[in-house]
């Protein structure tokens, strides 16, 4: 992680997005192996949730990232792609928005 000079972790449920970490700092709570951090995360990768608002995460992360000066900003999106119709044309609406702002996003699709 040391190249990586901000970490954010946003998790999407099925009613508001949780900021778990955002900016330079979140890289050393991180390392810490008894930060709350993990247990958030875990508990939901454990617990999946059902019609989640990811077109919201997209936004928060966009937010965030818009207001970095770097010369290549990035968001990874972890994604299962059971989503309705709506959701979806929300989840493309919020990548064009990166994409208009030189902001790259990739998405890796997860199946259970």
């Amino acid at each position: 992680m040391a190249d990586l000079p901000y970490f954010d972790l946003i998790i999407a449920t099925n009613n508001e997005s949780i900021i778990l970490c955002v900016g330079e700092n979140s890289k050393n709570e991180l390392k810490n192996n008894k930060s709350i951090i993990w247990e958030y995360l875990f508990y939901y990768l454990e617990n999946p949730e059902t019609n989640i608002k990811l077109s919201d995460s997209i936004n928060k992360a966009y937010i965030i990232n818009q207001k970095r000066y770097n010369s290549t900003n990035y968001i990874f999106v972890l994604i299962d792609g059971f989503y309705d119709k709506i959701e979806k044309d929300n989840i493309l609406y919020e990548v064009d928005n990166c994409i208009n702002s030189n902001i790259k996003i990739i998405g890796i699709g997860l199946s259970y």
